[in-house]
C-alpha cells in the first residue's frame, strides 16, 4: 500500500513526463537552450539560456495550488490523481531555464510567438533588432520617460508630474504623447 506522498510524487512524475511528450509533440524535441531578448540595460542582446527540465503547471492562477507542508491529504492525492489522469493542456507546461545564477521558466506559446523567447539565436536576433529600432534613441531623438520609446525630438511633449518623492512634489519630464504623460501620472498616484 503506497503512502499519500508515495502516490502524489508518482503523479507528479507522471504529469511531468507527459508535458514533456506534449512539448516533444509541438517542437520536435526538448532543446539543449534556448534564446531570450535582454532589456535595455543589456541592449536588448539575445541571451543564451539552458534548458534544466520541462514541467506541468497543475495549479494555474486562481486555483488552489496542491501544496503541503509535511505530506498530502486524500483529497490532494485524488486531485492529482484526476488532473494526471486528463488531457494535457500546452498552455500549463513550463520549459525551465536557467543561466549564471538565474533561472525561470518559460511556455511553449512564449517559444512559439519569439517576441522575447526563441528556439533559434537568428530569430532572436532579427527580434533584439526590431527592439534596439523601437527603443534604443538615435540622433534627434529622445526617450520617452513612460512607454520608453524612441521619438523624435519634434514630437516632444513635457508634462509635470506631482508626487511626493520629487522635491517641490512637482518634477517635469519628456514624453511621447500627452497620453504617456498621463498614465505616467496615473501610476505615480498609486
Amino acid at each position: 500500500m503506497a503512502t499519500n506522498i508515495e502516490k502524489f510524487k508518482a503523479s507528479t512524475a507522471s504529469l511531468n513526463e507527459q508535458a514533456r511528450q506534449a512539448f516533444i509533440a509541438e517542437f520536435g524535441a526538448v532543446p539543449e537552450y534556448v534564446w531570450r531578448i535582454g532589456g535595455a540595460g543589456l541592449n536588448y542582446d539575445p541571451e543564451k539560456w539552458f534548458v534544466n527540465y520541462v514541467s506541468y503547471r497543475y495549479a494555474g492562477a486562481g486555483e488552489v495550488g496542491l501544496w503541503f507542508a509535511k505530506r498530502p491529504s486524500r483529497e490532494q492525492v485524488s486531485e492529482i490523481e484526476r488532473v494526471a489522469a486528463g488531457p494535457i493542456e500546452l498552455e500549463r507546461v513550463s520549459l525551465h531555464v536557467y543561466k549564471k545564477n538565474s533561472s525561470t521558466a518559460c511556455k511553449p506559446s512564449d517559444l512559439s510567438e519569439a517576441k522575447t523567447w526563441s528556439l533559434s539565436a537568428e530569430v532572436s536576433a532579427a527580434r533584439a533588432q526590431e527592439l534596439r529600432d523601437i527603443y534604443i534613441p538615435k540622433e534627434g531623438q529622445f526617450c520617452c520617460r513612460y512607454c520608453g520609446k524612441a521619438t523624435d525630438e519634434g514630437a516632444k511633449i513635457t508634462s509635470t508630474i506631482i508626487a511626493r518623492q520629487y522635491p517641490g512634489m512637482r518634477k517635469s519630464f519628456d514624453y511621447c504623447s500627452a497620453r504617456c504623460g498621463s498614465y505616467d501620472q496615473m501610476a505615480h498616484e498609486g
